[in-house]
């Protein structure tokens, strides 16, 4: 199996040979009276956004607001914001020397990963290309107010061809039976699990759960308490089915596995696996999900129609920057470089050509 190009110039590399990534690529031409700030902008910053660099040069914060300041979005590489500055125009007695930082009108302040001031110097002349990074957005560090979450997962040791949940009490919040068929299922290895999600109308009403086997002549009754109990979290149970019997006992979360999760939607017309490869600078081991082309993912999450494929990455990277490639198992297509913090779970979707953020299901 071959590489593709680009990481088989990476594997090939002499020790005196300079490596540029994508995302570090040129964007926008020199010009000869100008120095040209090529910013790359953290991952999931939005094409649209209004950016604006600040220092010392150019009155601060006073800067955000002044046309004369704002960066432009590149064409060619999503990832960067430019502007050209002209020496001329700084405050008297000052210079990119002093320092400076980005302001997102949406995002807030710059500030580096462990929420500190950023600040970046550069002793840059006229004619000069300067790539800079931001590493992080106030918003990232602002605490999310956490929504209560109203679902039950049931893993599936039935060995029934389908499944549903129907409930009973102060309303059949699944519909009539056989009730409802899962809102998404989830597979991590050989193990097979179902979610539904509560409708918001059914929140803290009193139920009683009866899995089954979607009509075909088999349920296991008053999953989760006999008295039934009130909609009002999120619920985890195993379902069991053995010599014509069914039985349920408590679980545990399966997304609790002591590791950080990527989820990738495939909207790709791909027919083979999707392989995720993982490289990271200052990595001493620099194939962090397996060599090229990477892991074919620890499971798969299905909603509707869409497929999320699911990868794992260590709690021991937590604060590295990985650099994610999403390819068809290494066969002759991938992805640009998606770049994920691992200080969370990431979502992200993919197609043919490019990969872009998007909102968590849970």
């Amino acid at each position: 199996m071959t590489m593709l190009p680009l990481l088989a110039f990476f594997g090939s590399c002499s020790e005196k040979e300079e490596i540029v990534f994508d995302h570090e690529q040129p964007a926008f031409d020199t010009r000869e009276n100008a120095i040209l700030i090529e910013a790359i902008m953290p991952s999931g910053t939005a094409a649209d956004d209004v950016i604006y660099i600040v220092g010392a040069f150019n009155g601060g914060d006073a800067a955000v607001g002044n046309m004369a300041w704002q960066m432009e979005h590149s064409t060619v590489i999503p990832e960067k914001w430019g502007i050209y500055l002209d020496p001329s125009t700084f405050v008297e007695g000052t210079s990119l020397a002093d320092g400076f930082w980005f302001v997102s009108e949406s995002e807030g302040v710059e500030r580096t990963v462990r929420n500190e001031t950023a600040n970046h110097t550069l002793d840059a002349g006229v004619g000069t290309r300067n790539n800079v990074y931001v590493d992080r957005w106030a918003s990232y560090f602002e605490t999310p107010v956490e929504e209560p979450v109203y679902r039950i997962w049931i893993q599936d040791n039935t060995g029934w061809d389908a499944v549903a949940l129907y409930a009973w009490g102060d309303a059949e919040i699944f519909g009539v039976w056989p009730g409802a068929t899962p809102t998404g299922h989830l597979t991590l290895g050989d193990v097979s699990w179902y979610y539904w999600d509560i409708p918001e109308e059914s929140i803290g009403q009193s139920v009683h759960l009866i899995v089954n086997n979607n009509n075909g002549g088999s349920q296991i009754d008053n999953v989760g308490n006999a008295d039934g109990f009130a909609m009002d979290g999120e619920y985890f149970f195993s379902a069991t089915w053995a010599d014509a019997a069914g039985s349920w006992a408590e679980a545990s979360d399966p997304r609790d596995r002591g590791t950080y999760t990527i989820y990738v939607q495939n909207n790709t017309t791909w027919e083979t696996a999707l392989n995720c490869y993982a490289w990271a600078d200052g990595l001493s081991d620099t194939d962090i999900l397996g060599a090229w082309p990477g892991s074919e993912g620890v499971g798969t999450l299905v909603v509707g129609e869409t497929t999320y494929y699911i990868y794992d990455v260590a709690e021991t990277l937590e604060g590295a920057t990985l650099n994610l490639i999403i390819n068809n198992n290494g066969t002759n297509t991938q992805i640009p470089d998606y770049q994920y913090t691992v200080d969370g779970d990431c979502w992200f979707a993919v197609d043919d050509t490019s990969a872009s953020e998007i909102e968590p299901l849970f």
